[in-house]
């Protein structure tokens, strides 16, 4: 999990326990990081910028 910037050892070993997150192929499958991006995208496309 040390891969990603700013992701300490500690907050990895988080991941991990919490979430079973132990490699960045997991964090992007995880259902939360899949739904938050979901979220994301439509918020853009129902209130676009102006």
């Amino acid at each position: 999990m040390s891969a990603l910037s700013g992701v300490s050892e500690e907050e990895a070993q988080g991941l991990a326990l919490a979430f079973g997150i132990n490699t960045i192929g997991d964090l992007a499958e995880n259902q939360f990081i899949r739904a938050a991006v979901a979220i994301n995208a439509l918020a853009k496309v129902t209130d676009p910028p102006a």
